[in-house]
């Protein structure tokens, strides 16, 4: 089912929280809304729900108009951040009761319990209380119970933010496999970059109650339309500075620090040559071992392990930026290293509008 999300606008009192925003999901697509604390997000997919009327706009389920309809109206599943589970009933009860108030036969209603249940891999569990389970067992109770009213739109709502960092990894997993196993349309809120990029097919960036961007994760992270979303998507985040294109000595250079301006490509000769914000990501610097075939330098102020790669924080000239470096090289802080930036892998950005000047 085809989601259309047209112009919607929702003001609490004077404030907008949701402005003119419009979005199209296409049926069977898994759909993230990513942004920061207040952004508008699960205001948006509360007026998808039916929870919150827009006081703007319109939203379309296929060619069906439900802008006001009540949330039963809509057959949707939700499943919240709290697993909102009923202690007092065991797991086959909790994911049943919707199909209890609608008097359903008790013979068909353990049959779609167990295949749920088991499609979950809970089918062993039915018995229990939620307060007998784990916090990824409750979850998948509760994606049960939503899964078990057979929604065309599912709707999750920062699901997984109560769990372990290890669980958070599986149940990413699951959830996007049991989304393309039945093929349900999704609409899944969060603020975490990492869940949008691992599990959405497209994701809409908001800021502000404003769409920032609605783009296939990897578009968002090598060709970020904004500011907001350059230093938003990826981490570490993006590396940017007030800046300055020029040439120096016949050569397309852009300021690094202190006055100090090294080469970049030639793809970005078309730019307007002047101020702007530069952007670089820590990956596309690599740590070398000589000035020789370096193009910039800095001092380590801090080394962060992260396993495979120790990230940096260093001091180059008036700024401080972060690089990521093979531990086997043993940097430590206070020492000074040379790094070799990509030529090619810069991003730039308008001073006034933060619009990017490479792909709007």
């Amino acid at each position: 089912m085809d989601i259309y999300i047209n112009n919607i606008t929702k003001k609490f009192g004077n404030s907008k929280a949701v402005d003119n925003l419009s979005l199209h999901i296409k049926s069977g697509e898994f759909v993230a809304f990513l942004g920061p604390s207040g952004c508008g997000k699960t205001t948006t997919l509360l007026m998808t729900a039916g929870i919150y009327k827009p006081n703007e706009g319109s939203i379309f389920f296929g060619e069906k108009d439900v802008t006001y309809l009540s949330p039963k109206d809509r057959n949707i599943g939700m499943v919240f951040q709290s697993y909102a589970l009923y202690p007092h009933m065991n797991v086959y009860e909790n994911i049943t009761f919707s199909m209890k108030l609608k008097k359903i036969d008790e013979k068909t209603k353990r049959k779609e319990a167990q295949e749920i249940a088991d499609l979950l891999g809970i089918g062993h569990l039915l018995e229990r209380k939620p307060g007998e389970l784990s916090g990824g067992q409750q979850q998948r109770v509760a994606l049960g119970r939503a899964l078990i009213k057979k929604p065309e739109l599912l709707l999750f709502d920062e699901p997984l933010s109560n769990l372990d960092a290890r669980l958070r990894i599986s149940m990413r997993s699951e959830i996007k496999r049991i989304q393309k196993e039945l093929g349900i349309t999704c609409i899944y809120v969060t603020h975490d970059q990492i869940e949008a990029m691992t599990m959405a097919d497209r994701v809409a960036v908001i800021k502000g109650g404003k769409l920032q961007a609605y783009e296939p994760p990897m578009d968002l992270h090598e060709k970020p339309k904004t500011l907001f979303i350059g230093q938003f998507v990826g981490n570490p985040p993006m590396n940017t500075w007030r800046s300055n294109i020029k040439e120096v000595n016949g050569i397309l250079s852009v300021e690094m620090c202190d006055g100090t301006f090294i080469e970049i490509d030639k793809k970005y000769s078309s730019l307007k040559k002047g101020p702007l914000v530069a952007g670089i990501r820590a990956e596309d610097i690599e740590v070398v071992d000589s000035e020789a075939e370096g193009s910039a330098s800095a001092i380590v102020n801090l080394v962060e392990p992260l396993g495979r790669d120790n990230l940096l924080d260093c001091q180059c000239g008036n700024r401080t930026i972060e690089v990521l470096s093979d531990p086997n090289k043993k940097i430590m802080p206070g020492e000074k290293i040379f790094l070799n930036i990509k030529k090619d892998a810069w991003q730039f950005f308008d001073l006034e509008n933060e619009q990017s000047l490479l792909w709007n």
